[in-house]
């Protein structure tokens, strides 16, 4: 138990650590850009953007949160809590009434120890997958490749294949530590994933500001496609716009 405790207060100082460095490197950064954009006379429309983005984060992340948050109140609340001793060990007379009336109502069945480890497992190696995986969306949306690196065939199999087996075991990685930390203390971890994956949904939507703005101010084309009859704008405008919805809500 004590082991369990000092674990899970080295992961929470770890977490806090990460978060401080991420808010100190989005100031740094806003900070420049704020600077650099007053430079160039193009501070009200860095402002602009900026505004658009907070906004969109805000309401993501908090419509997230709700959802989430919601439903790990819920669970909580329905979860199974250790009666009383009087419920446990009733009065003889009561005892003798309830034996009675248990005996017309069939047994609810147990989970065994296996299933309901296999159960926690898999649950939990969901949650993890769904962390990277929302995660990786994050970056790629905030951190977008303009590189125009050529790939060329390797000239060595193994090295080759020795890097894209450590690509992948980093990922395996991180799915062991989170199922780890959801078995040490899971109404904590839990309530931690879902403010994560809340603010992973609003850096995901935020940085696709310009696909909002754009459904919003959509222009007309006047020129319909072949096969649906819809106006062409609504491929560039609209289409985006609810394939981002349906991500958040997918």
């Amino acid at each position: 138990m004590l082991n369990q405790r000092l674990i899970s207060n080295i992961f929470k100082f770890l977490g806090i650590l990460v978060a401080l460095w991420l808010v100190f490197e989005l100031v740094a950064s806003l900070a420049i850009k704020i600077a650099w954009f007053e430079e160039v006379g193009y501070l009200s429309v860095f402002l602009k953007r900026l505004s658009w983005k907070l906004g969109l984060m805000g309401v993501t992340a908090g419509s997230s949160w709700w959802f989430l948050g919601g439903n790990l109140r819920q669970a909580d609340r329905h979860q199974w809590h250790t009666p009383p001793s009087d419920v446990l060990n009733p009065p003889k007379r009561r005892r003798d009434r309830k034996n009675a009336s248990r005996q017309l109502l069939p047994e609810s069945r147990g989970f065994g120890l296996l299933m309901l480890l296999g159960l926690v497992l898999g649950f939990g190696g969901l949650i993890a997958m769904m962390v990277l995986y929302y995660g990786q969306m994050a970056v790629k949306v905030w951190t977008p490749d303009f590189s125009l690196a050529i790939t060329t065939p390797s000239l060595s199999f193994l090295p080759e294949l020795l890097a894209q087996i450590g690509r992948q075991l980093w990922k395996a990685g991180i799915i062991g530590v989170i199922i780890a930390l959801i078995l040490i203390n899971s109404r904590f971890w839990l309530r931690a994933i879902a403010i994560l994956l809340s603010l992973i949904f609003g850096l995901v939507v935020s940085g696709n500001w310009t696909q909002i703005l754009k459904y919003f101010y959509l222009i007309p084309f006047e020129r319909e496609d072949p096969l649906f009859y819809k106006d062409i704008s609504f491929y560039v405008f609209k289409l985006p716009f609810w394939q981002l919805i349906n991500f958040w809500l997918g």
